[in-house]
Protein backbone atom coordinates (compact mmCIF):
# COMPACT_ATOMS: atom_id res chain seq x y z
CA UNK A 1 0.00 0.00 0.00
CA UNK A 2 1.07 3.59 -0.70
CA UNK A 3 -0.11 6.09 1.89
CA UNK A 4 0.41 9.84 1.59
CA UNK A 5 -0.64 12.16 4.39
CA UNK A 6 -0.59 15.98 4.26
CA UNK A 7 2.20 16.05 1.66
CA UNK A 8 3.65 19.44 0.82
CA UNK A 9 6.41 20.30 -1.64
CA UNK A 10 7.82 23.80 -2.01
CA UNK A 11 10.56 24.57 -4.49
CA UNK A 12 10.73 28.12 -3.13
CA UNK A 13 9.40 29.46 0.16
CA UNK A 14 6.51 31.38 -1.37
CA UNK A 15 5.24 28.66 -3.72
CA UNK A 16 3.95 25.14 -3.09
CA UNK A 17 4.03 22.77 -6.03
CA UNK A 18 2.08 20.29 -3.87
CA UNK A 19 -0.11 21.37 -0.98
CA UNK A 20 -1.77 19.16 1.62
CA UNK A 21 -2.03 16.03 -0.54
CA UNK A 22 -3.45 12.91 1.14
CA UNK A 23 -4.48 9.58 -0.40
CA UNK A 24 -4.15 5.80 -0.06
CA UNK A 25 -3.51 3.31 -2.84
CA UNK A 26 -3.95 -0.38 -2.13
CA UNK A 27 -1.50 -3.00 -3.33
CA UNK A 28 -2.35 -3.92 -6.92
CA UNK A 29 -4.50 -0.83 -7.47
CA UNK A 30 -4.10 1.27 -10.62
CA UNK A 31 -4.88 4.99 -10.43
CA UNK A 32 -4.48 8.18 -12.45
CA UNK A 33 -3.70 11.68 -11.32
CA UNK A 34 -5.34 13.93 -13.89
CA UNK A 35 -4.76 17.65 -14.31
CA UNK A 36 -3.45 20.37 -16.58
CA UNK A 37 0.16 21.44 -16.88
CA UNK A 38 1.51 22.85 -13.60
CA UNK A 39 -1.11 20.98 -11.59
CA UNK A 40 1.60 19.09 -9.68
CA UNK A 41 1.38 15.69 -11.41
CA UNK A 42 5.05 15.37 -12.25
CA UNK A 43 6.13 16.78 -8.89
CA UNK A 44 4.01 14.15 -7.13
CA UNK A 45 5.52 11.28 -9.09
CA UNK A 46 9.03 12.61 -8.54
CA UNK A 47 8.45 12.80 -4.78
CA UNK A 48 7.12 9.23 -4.77
CA UNK A 49 10.20 8.14 -6.74
CA UNK A 50 12.48 9.95 -4.25
CA UNK A 51 13.75 12.29 -6.96
CA UNK A 52 12.43 15.29 -5.01
CA UNK A 53 12.52 15.72 -1.25
CA UNK A 54 9.19 16.55 0.32
CA UNK A 55 8.87 19.73 2.36
CA UNK A 56 6.55 18.16 4.92
CA UNK A 57 4.01 15.37 5.37
CA UNK A 58 4.31 11.60 5.46
CA UNK A 59 4.76 9.01 2.71
CA UNK A 60 4.92 5.27 3.31
CA UNK A 61 5.13 2.13 1.20
CA UNK A 62 3.74 -0.96 2.93
CA UNK A 63 3.88 0.98 6.22
CA UNK A 64 7.60 1.77 5.83
CA UNK A 65 8.49 5.50 5.68
CA UNK A 66 9.78 6.47 2.25
CA UNK A 67 12.99 7.72 3.85
CA UNK A 68 13.79 4.17 4.97
CA UNK A 69 13.25 2.57 1.55
CA UNK A 70 15.95 1.82 -1.00
CA UNK A 71 14.12 1.49 -4.32
CA UNK A 72 16.92 -0.68 -5.71
CA UNK A 73 15.45 -3.42 -3.54
CA UNK A 74 11.83 -2.29 -3.35
CA UNK A 75 11.45 -2.57 -7.14
CA UNK A 76 9.83 0.73 -8.03
CA UNK A 77 9.89 1.77 -11.69
CA UNK A 78 9.55 5.35 -12.96
CA UNK A 79 8.84 6.31 -16.57
CA UNK A 80 9.35 10.08 -16.98
CA UNK A 81 7.77 11.98 -19.87
CA UNK A 82 11.25 12.97 -21.08
CA UNK A 83 13.35 9.81 -21.52
CA UNK A 84 16.78 9.98 -19.93
CA UNK A 85 19.55 8.12 -21.74
CA UNK A 86 23.13 8.69 -22.84
CA UNK A 87 22.67 9.99 -26.38
CA UNK A 88 25.93 8.75 -27.87
CA UNK A 89 25.42 5.20 -26.57
CA UNK A 90 23.34 2.48 -28.24
CA UNK A 91 20.16 0.92 -26.94
CA UNK A 92 21.97 -2.38 -26.28
CA UNK A 93 24.68 -0.55 -24.30
CA UNK A 94 22.05 0.56 -21.80
CA UNK A 95 20.80 -3.01 -21.40
CA UNK A 96 24.29 -4.42 -20.98
CA UNK A 97 25.23 -1.74 -18.47
CA UNK A 98 22.21 -2.46 -16.27
CA UNK A 99 22.69 -6.22 -16.55
CA UNK A 100 26.36 -5.91 -15.61
CA UNK A 101 25.29 -4.16 -12.40
CA UNK A 102 23.16 -7.22 -11.65
CA UNK A 103 26.09 -9.60 -12.10
CA UNK A 104 25.49 -10.83 -15.66
CA UNK A 105 28.63 -11.60 -17.64
CA UNK A 106 29.33 -10.09 -21.08
CA UNK A 107 27.88 -12.97 -23.14
CA UNK A 108 24.74 -13.22 -20.99
CA UNK A 109 24.22 -9.46 -21.22
CA UNK A 110 24.58 -9.42 -25.00
CA UNK A 111 22.12 -12.29 -25.46
CA UNK A 112 19.58 -10.72 -23.10
CA UNK A 113 19.90 -7.30 -24.74
CA UNK A 114 19.25 -8.81 -28.19
CA UNK A 115 16.29 -10.80 -26.86
CA UNK A 116 14.57 -7.79 -25.28
CA UNK A 117 15.22 -5.50 -28.25
CA UNK A 118 13.57 -8.09 -30.51
CA UNK A 119 10.63 -8.44 -28.13
CA UNK A 120 9.99 -4.69 -28.23
CA UNK A 121 10.70 -4.37 -31.98
CA UNK A 122 13.53 -1.92 -31.34
CA UNK A 123 16.61 -1.46 -33.48
CA UNK A 124 19.99 -1.33 -31.80
CA UNK A 125 21.06 2.20 -32.68
CA UNK A 126 22.39 5.22 -30.86
CA UNK A 127 19.87 6.99 -28.64
CA UNK A 128 20.29 10.29 -30.52
CA UNK A 129 18.99 8.58 -33.68
CA UNK A 130 15.88 7.14 -32.00
CA UNK A 131 12.43 8.70 -32.21
CA UNK A 132 10.58 9.80 -29.07
CA UNK A 133 8.31 6.76 -29.41
CA UNK A 134 11.31 4.41 -29.62
CA UNK A 135 12.88 6.02 -26.56
CA UNK A 136 9.68 5.61 -24.58
CA UNK A 137 9.38 1.98 -25.57
CA UNK A 138 13.03 1.53 -24.63
CA UNK A 139 12.14 2.77 -21.13
CA UNK A 140 9.57 -0.01 -20.81
CA UNK A 141 12.01 -2.51 -22.29
CA UNK A 142 14.65 -1.67 -19.68
CA UNK A 143 12.09 -1.98 -16.88
CA UNK A 144 11.14 -5.43 -18.19
CA UNK A 145 14.51 -6.64 -16.90
CA UNK A 146 13.20 -6.20 -13.36
CA UNK A 147 10.19 -7.41 -11.40
CA UNK A 148 8.40 -4.12 -10.77
CA UNK A 149 6.02 -3.87 -7.81
CA UNK A 150 5.17 -0.16 -8.14
CA UNK A 151 5.12 1.60 -11.51
CA UNK A 152 4.94 5.39 -11.98
CA UNK A 153 4.22 6.71 -15.51
CA UNK A 154 4.31 10.41 -16.37
CA UNK A 155 2.60 11.80 -19.52
CA UNK A 156 3.83 8.90 -21.62
CA UNK A 157 1.61 9.72 -24.64
CA UNK A 158 2.58 13.35 -25.29
CA UNK A 159 3.83 14.28 -28.79
CA UNK A 160 3.15 10.87 -30.37
CA UNK A 161 1.15 9.85 -33.42
CA UNK A 162 -2.19 8.10 -33.03
CA UNK A 163 -0.62 4.77 -33.99
CA UNK A 164 2.24 5.24 -31.51
CA UNK A 165 -0.17 6.17 -28.72
CA UNK A 166 -2.21 3.03 -29.42
CA UNK A 167 0.87 0.81 -29.25
CA UNK A 168 1.90 2.24 -25.89
CA UNK A 169 -1.65 2.04 -24.53
CA UNK A 170 -1.87 -1.61 -25.63
CA UNK A 171 1.40 -2.35 -23.84
CA UNK A 172 0.22 -0.60 -20.66
CA UNK A 173 -3.01 -2.60 -20.74
CA UNK A 174 -0.97 -5.80 -20.87
CA UNK A 175 1.14 -4.64 -17.92
CA UNK A 176 -1.98 -3.80 -15.93
CA UNK A 177 -3.27 -7.37 -16.21
CA UNK A 178 -0.76 -8.13 -13.45
CA UNK A 179 -2.95 -7.96 -10.35
CA UNK A 180 0.10 -7.58 -8.11
CA UNK A 181 1.35 -4.46 -9.86
CA UNK A 182 0.53 -1.14 -8.22
CA UNK A 183 0.53 1.67 -10.80
CA UNK A 184 0.11 5.43 -10.94
CA UNK A 185 -0.28 7.33 -14.20
CA UNK A 186 -0.05 11.12 -14.51
CA UNK A 187 -1.96 12.54 -17.48
CA UNK A 188 -3.83 15.63 -18.62
CA UNK A 189 -6.15 13.47 -20.73
CA UNK A 190 -9.00 11.99 -18.69
CA UNK A 191 -9.92 9.70 -21.58
CA UNK A 192 -6.62 7.87 -21.12
CA UNK A 193 -7.51 7.16 -17.50
CA UNK A 194 -11.02 6.06 -18.45
CA UNK A 195 -9.83 3.79 -21.26
CA UNK A 196 -7.49 2.07 -18.82
CA UNK A 197 -10.26 1.81 -16.23
CA UNK A 198 -8.32 3.69 -13.57
CA UNK A 199 -9.48 5.32 -10.38
CA UNK A 200 -9.11 9.07 -10.96
CA UNK A 201 -7.68 11.72 -8.65
CA UNK A 202 -8.05 15.29 -9.90
CA UNK A 203 -5.16 17.69 -9.37
CA UNK A 204 -5.32 21.46 -9.74
CA UNK A 205 -2.64 23.95 -8.70
CA UNK A 206 -0.94 21.34 -6.54
CA UNK A 207 -4.00 20.19 -4.62
CA UNK A 208 -6.52 17.38 -4.93
CA UNK A 209 -9.93 18.68 -5.96
CA UNK A 210 -13.45 17.32 -6.44
CA UNK A 211 -16.25 18.46 -8.71
CA UNK A 212 -15.98 19.73 -12.27
CA UNK A 213 -12.50 19.77 -13.76
CA UNK A 214 -11.63 20.91 -17.28
CA UNK A 215 -9.55 18.29 -19.05
CA UNK A 216 -7.44 18.66 -22.15
CA UNK A 217 -7.97 16.11 -24.88
CA UNK A 218 -4.60 15.38 -26.50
Amino acid sequence: MIEVDNLKLAYVKEYYSLYDISFKIDEGEKVAFVGQNDSGKTSLLRVLAKLEKKTSGEISFNEFPISDIDFKYFNLGYIPSVPIFIDNKTASWHFKYLLSLRGFNKNESELKAKEVLNKFNLQDKKIKKMTLFEKRMLQFALLSLRTIKVLLIDEILDFLTIDERKKIMDYIKELFKNENLTAIIATKDVMVAKELGLKIYNLKLGSLVTGDVIYERQ
